[in-house]
């Protein structure tokens, strides 16, 4: 079975040595895997090992050196739009290769099984994207055994309500709907109707990926309810493209995790 996956690093020496490389080696004796990495201006030895994991695989490798700045994790509108042209960069490798791809960014730990979670679910004949419920170290302030869902930022529910404007109200909390409905689906583990959503690792389908006309592009500031606070978000722009063609869904029972190695 053919898969492509896909991802953008800077400085991610660590997270590669220590985890991407490693399981990625395990994963791909079970499946037919392209690699579509992007890089730019590490000072580490990121492009080293990507060059190196690459060149005994298919797939390919676009490393650049740009010389742009290294932002803080934040809603930086600069920052916003360097990262929109990264992964444009990272599009631009395409056409990727089976019937789904698989985005990872290189800050998510994911579990050896993660593909095959992702082939058991029933899904959706029109699904065109799925993100995963990405965790953060964050304990839930509801439940006590759980943790955060962090990417609140990608996400919009199906009513159009911000996922941050739901955390500015609530607070950390494991399931990041405020619809009654998609909450019961949440914590029954079905797939929830989205407009937005990534997770830190999203699953798309690949011929649609694979279109012109779908790229990454900074959509309009948005004003949230937390105080003084305007955000943007790339995966708005590309998950309005996307839906053009299907639906997105968020699974909550794909777990992946937000933490440094």
């Amino acid at each position: 079975m053919e898969l492509s996956i896909c991802a953008i690093f800077r400085d991610n020496e660590n997270y590669l040595s220590n985890f991407l490389i490693p399981i990625l080696s395990k994963i791909e004796k079970n499946y037919n895997l392209h690699y579509y990495f992007y890089e730019n201006d590490s000072k580490d030895n990121t492009k080293f090992l990507l060059e190196n994991f690459i060149k005994t695989r298919k797939g390919k490798l676009l490393c650049e050196n740009n010389d742009i700045q290294n932002f803080n994790r934040d809603t930086n509108l600069q920052r916003i739009n360097n990262i929109s042209n990264c992964r444009n960069k990272l599009l631009n490798l395409k056409p990727f290769k089976g019937e789904w791809s698989i985005m990872i960014d290189s800050d998510i730990t994911f579990p050896l099984n993660l593909i095959e979670q992702f082939f058991k679910i029933n899904k959706p004949k029109n699904l065109v994207a799925l993100g995963c419920n990405g965790k953060d170290l964050n304990k839930c302030l509801t439940h006590s055994d759980c943790n955060h869902f962090y990417d609140t930022l990608a996400l919009i529910d199906k009513n159009g309500n911000l996922g941050l404007d739901f955390l500015c109200r609530y607070g950390f909390q494991c399931c990041p709907f405020q619809d009654k409905e998609d909450r019961e689906k949440w914590f029954k583990g079905e797939l929830i109707k989205v407009k937005s959503t990534y997770g830190g690792t999203c699953f798309y389908k690949t011929d649609i990926l694979n279109k012109k006309n779908i790229f990454y592009e900074v959509p309009e500031v948005k004003k949230t309810i937390c105080p003084e606070k305007e955000i943007v978000c790339e995966h708005w722009g590309l998950s309005e493209k996307l839906s053009n063609y299907g639906d997105i869904y968020v699974c909550p029972s794909i777990i992946v995790k937000n933490t440094e190695i």
